[in-house]
């Protein structure tokens, strides 16, 4: 029996379409509605691309568990959504400055009453023109 080893000249084509599979696939963006989250808070409409994200994940002898992320979008912002795969830590979302449609300094505040507050939220602007 003899070997074979893989034909050189096929890895180049073979590299390439592992890239390019890569590409394709990581450019859509899919909201995490679409994941079926049971704790999903979203405002706007789902589009343009992602400006800022960010995640907590706090244990607190204190029942109600409160925290802020804040940022400064550089295009209108669109759409904002946070979540988590916890059915028993739910929290609640707020918006606070500048808000949908704005480019100014916005807060992201989550607050949790069990004592843990576990979030991601990923904030989304329209595209830069140019």
């Amino acid at each position: 029996m003899s070997f074979r080893s893989f034909p050189v000249r096929r890895l180049p084509f073979l590299l390439a379409t592992v890239i390019l599979s890569i590409a394709v696939v990581g450019n859509f963006a899919q909201s995490p509605e679409a994941l079926n989250y049971p704790n999903v808070i979203a405002f706007g409409v789902f589009g343009g691309t992602i400006c800022y994200s960010n995640s907590v994940a706090v244990k607190s002898l204190i029942p109600v568990t409160t925290r802020a992320f804040t940022f400064v979008p550089a295009t209108a912002l669109m759409y904002v959504v946070c979540y988590n795969n916890l059915r028993l830590h739910p929290f609640e979302v707020t918006l606070l400055g500048g808000g949908l449609g704005s480019k100014t300094q916005t807060s992201i505040v989550a607050t949790s009453v069990t004592g843990k507050l576990f979030v991601n939220c990923d904030a989304y602007c329209a595209p830069a023109t140019r």
